[in-house]
């Protein structure tokens, strides 16, 4: 995970103009730099207000939820493999736009697989389910109620992180002129 944070911290400075290129080096340096058993998943985007396009690359995470203001749901799905386990490696970028009152939603595996007693998951339909639910809530008050109702759906037992992160587009202007979203996880291969 340093390894990953510090080569994206080197590359990803400034505007990313050519996101391709600078996913295939940080996927070469975390090969060379990491045991072949470890891996990471990664969705990295760039968000332009002005155009209200999110272009993103998402590397074997689980795909972030953009719930549209009409109900309707897209998953942002992969678009490359994970980083770190081949040595040549491509990626394609995919484009999004964002509406006012559309929400993106990126969490960790944690969230979804968060398991009752009967050994149920509480899963993405629930994840947006809830989503919906919070709809009128601001981001940070949506993550505080999804959290806690995936902990508690899950028990004392959590045997993942719960890692959540909403962003919710509101009216041009409104938002800081660009946002750059990056989450993040090193997953070891079991």
């Amino acid at each position: 995970m340093a390894s990953l944070q510090a080569t994206l911290r080197t590359h990803c400075t400034g505007e990313l103009t050519d996101l391709a290129a600078t996913m295939r080096q940080v996927n070469r340096l975390i090969y060379e730099s990491t045991a072949p058993q470890h891996f990471a998943t990664l969705f990295l985007a760039e968000y332009d207000d002005v155009s209200r396009r999110l272009r993103y690359v998402n590397c074997g995470h689980n795909p972030p939820v953009h719930l549209k203001l009409d109900g309707s749901v897209e998953r942002l799905t992969a678009t490359a493999c994970v980083l770190g386990i081949f040595p040549q490696w491509e990626c394609a970028i995919e484009e999004v736009s964002m509406d006012t009152g559309d929400l993106l939603a990126l969490f960790t595996d944690g969230v979804t697989e968060a398991t009752n007693e009967q050994g149920d998951e509480f899963g993405e339909e629930r994840l947006i389910a809830a989503l919906r639910g919070h709809s009128e809530h601001s981001a940070a008050e949506s993550i505080e109620a999804l959290i806690c109702m995936a902990r508690e759906f899950g028990g004392s037992d959590q045997a993942d992180d719960l890692t959540l992160i909403v962003a919710r587009h509101r009216s041009p202007g409104a938002a800081v002129r660009r946002q750059c979203g990056k989450l993040m996880r090193m997953n070891r291969a079991r």
